[in-house]
């Protein structure tokens, strides 16, 4: 398995503005946007899955502690 990110800036008119593209064997899996101060403590600085691709098995719009977990996940459930 090899998982790679590169890291973005997301411009979507929101407080929301950092991003990460996974990908999975160089192929993109996933675009992932940091949950900002706007909210609240339980939610800011997680990371919000925006929009996966390869898989109908994923989560739509899972929340996650961090990117390492997000890597996890998405870089190994039901991708070809």
């Amino acid at each position: 398995m090899t998982c790679t990110r590169q890291y973005t800036q997301v411009r979507a008119g929101g407080a929301d503005t950092e991003g990460c593209l996974l990908f999975h064997n160089g192929a993109l899996v996933a675009v992932m946007v940091k949950l900002s101060d706007d909210h609240g403590g339980e939610l800011s600085g997680k990371w919000y899955l925006e929009q996966a691709f390869g898989s109908q098995e994923y989560i739509d719009h899972a929340i996650f502690n961090d990117l390492d977990a997000a890597e996890k996940y998405l870089c190994s459930v039901g991708i070809p």
